[in-house]
């Protein structure tokens, strides 16, 4: 006889952005941006390592970090980090930004990296900024083994990418600036995702 399902999983959705996103690659800058409380678990300083990397074919690049900035040895451990790679003018903390200063921010960047590490018990449940990145028709950087899997659809509305494998990252990040073409295609693609995840 043939079972019949009993559940299905009715995953976290985000409400379309208020404003069309302008997927014009030219009007974009070389930047990335990550939201959300800066700790561990978030993968701070991994972003940090890849965008050296990033750097040294796009001197300009640029990575906005929008949200809490608390004042404990992780962080310090970061400020270290982007002085002793030459990132100052590289990086741009924004700390807690209103949700119209976000939105601006999701019109300029090309691309959200939050590559979740599982820490300390703790781990990435879904991810939803990588959605809310899409609903902008902005592709997200996220990881594996986490709740990302279910927030990003790899190779079409972002990437996924082994959890600390800086290299990896390094080139996911890279792939969203080098080619337009390529980026107008996974804009498309990660608004289509957001819009059917409402």
């Amino acid at each position: 006889p043939s079972i019949q399902k009993k559940s299905r999983v009715i995953p976290l959705g985000v409400t379309n952005a208020p404003i069309v996103p302008d997927i014009n690659p030219g009007a974009r800058e070389q930047a990335f941006l990550s939201v959300g409380a800066v700790k561990p678990r978030k993968g701070t300083l991994q972003v940090l390592r890849a965008l050296e990397l990033v750097v040294k074919e796009y001197p300009a690049a640029k990575w906005y970090i929008a949200g809490a900035k608390p004042n404990n040895e992780y962080v310090r451990t970061v400020e270290l980090e982007i002085q002793s790679r030459n990132l100052q003018k590289n990086v741009i903390w924004l700390n807690q930004i209103s949700q119209q200063e976000l939105e601006s921010y999701y019109q300029k960047v090309r691309g959200l990296v939050m590559p979740s590490m599982n820490f300390n018990g703790h781990f990435e449940g879904f991810g939803l900024v990588h959605l809310e990145a899409n609903s902008h028709g902005v592709p997200s950087i996220g990881s594996f083994d986490c709740g990302n899997e279910d927030a990003i659809k790899h190779g079409e509305s972002g990437f996924l990418t082994p959890q600390g494998d800086v290299l990896e990252l390094a080139h996911a990040m890279l792939k969203l600036l080098r080619s337009d073409s390529e980026w107008v295609r996974m804009s498309k693609a990660a608004l289509a995702f957001a819009r059917k995840m409402t």
